[in-house]
């Protein structure tokens, strides 16, 4: 998926830390974590994205999981100045192209949203299972 930033814009893996996660979620109103949380959350994950702007955190998203067979995507948040210009879209495909990379494109990858937004989330092949506002991507030799 060929996707068009603003040129500004640069996406880097395993680039986040807690202060950035702290300052991110704050600008997109979701519940606040402790920097410990934040820490720890980032420590155990498996792969992190950030996109800065001048050097700013602008974006952000995470993964957990085997590495290998499953992984979990949360946290994919983009700063509400910054909306709308294909952050989030780039930093979902980072994630999922470092999650291939890491398992040979055979990991299942998982996330939660919300009806209203898993359409976002349906054009990276992810699709929703029976499991209320949980979506599926399965890898490429898995089966749902």
């Amino acid at each position: 998926m060929d996707l068009e930033l603003s040129s500004p814009v640069k996406v880097e893996i395993d680039r986040l830390n807690e202060e950035a996660y702290c300052t991110l979620i704050n600008a997109v109103g979701w519940e606040q974590r402790s920097r410990k949380d934040a820490r720890q959350l980032l420590a155990n994950a498996l792969v992190t994205v950030v996109a800065t702007s001048a050097g700013i955190v602008v974006g952000m998203g995470r993964a957990s999981g085997d590495g290998r067979s499953y992984a979990h995507v949360s946290d994919i948040a983009v700063d509400p100045a910054f909306q709308g210009q294909q952050i989030g879209a780039a930093l979902v495909q980072t994630l999922l192209d470092e999650l291939d990379r890491l398992s040979g494109s055979c990991i299942t990858v998982t996330l939660n949203a919300t009806a209203e937004n898993a359409g976002f989330y349906e054009r990276f092949g992810f699709v929703m299972s029976e499991t209320p506002n949980f979506l599926v991507r399965p890898g490429r030799s898995a089966a749902l």
